[in-house]
């Protein structure tokens, strides 16, 4: 089973430069389940400001960059780790069930549960590809 793709990986010891295009900028916080002003608060600017990066108005920062490749790693290793797993978690009809949160206050994590939710989606995607599981999405129920 492949890995999942890290975004700007460091070579050699040597940490690529932060910087991404405004459509990457959009495309990322969309695929990542995110939205522009959770990632202004991230960042502390206001939403109207992601706006102009992700819309080419104004260059965006090394610093909010970094920190959306960051997020964007992070999220590669939380779907690495959930493939990783899954198959050791499928039943005896073959099926794999993976869990996300149907509401933010319920995830424990300083993100929105859209994020988790398309994380597991994108597991999911990876699974169907690459293993001959089906897989299924539930929701926690009670205490995660």
């Amino acid at each position: 089973m492949g890995d999942v793709t890290r975004l700007r990986p460091p070579t050699d010891g040597v940490t690529a430069p932060n910087t991404i295009t405004p459509a990457e900028m959009k495309s990322l916080i969309e695929w990542l389940g995110l939205t522009k002003n959770w990632f202004a608060e991230r960042v502390g600017v206001a939403e109207r400001q992601v706006a102009r990066w992700v819309d080419g108005h104004a260059p965006i920062p090394d610093r909010a960059a970094g920190e959306l490749i960051k997020v964007w790693n992070e999220a590669a290793e939380q779907i690495h780790r959930t493939i990783a797993t899954a198959a050791v978690n499928a039943d005896d009809d073959g099926v794999i069930i993976l869990h996300t949160y149907r509401v933010d206050k319920d995830y424990p994590a300083d993100y929105p549960s859209a994020y988790h939710r398309a994380l597991m989606c994108r597991a999911v995607d990876h699974l169907l590809m690459r293993t001959k599981y089906r897989v299924q999405i539930h929701y926690h129920e009670g205490n995660p």
